[in-house]
């Protein structure tokens, strides 16, 4: 078969391919168009994937910031002793540290995300099954 793209065998001895490949011609790894679109669909719903996870994760830091600053307001509260206040002050600081890195992280990933997703070749929006995937 000319023009096709040797599988690569990765650690487990699954048969995988470059993801360049899979940018570039999606036609040339297999001749069923069914197949094709398959792949790109299962590409797309990782990267749907990928992004609720980063969502997930933007909440986590969110909920571990609010937990440390409700500790340190509680402590404050409840035990008014002078070195209670300073650990509590310290706890604000570290929630809103851990805001501020989330709130970093959840940018760069979904930066990432993005880009990936533009790599990505588009759908057959045609609907016509003679149409080539990429273009």
């Amino acid at each position: 078969m000319t023009g096709t793209i040797p599988p690569l065998g990765d650690a487990d001895g699954r048969t995988t391919f470059p993801a360049h490949a899979l940018r570039e011609r999606p036609r040339a790894l297999c001749k069923d168009e069914a197949v094709a679109e398959d792949t790109w669909l299962r590409d797309r719903l990782a990267l749907d994937r990928t992004s609720l996870a980063n969502e997930r994760t933007l909440l986590a830091y969110v909920r571990t910031a609010l937990g440390l600053v409700a500790a340190a307001a509680a402590a404050i509260h409840f035990l008014g002793s002078p070195w209670v206040d300073a650990v509590s002050w310290g706890l604000v600081a570290a929630g809103i540290f851990v805001l501020a890195y989330g709130l970093v992280r959840f940018g760069i990933v979904g930066r990432q995300i993005k880009k990936a997703s533009r790599r990505l070749p588009p759908a057959n929006a045609g609907g016509d099954p003679s149409a080539p995937l990429g273009g």
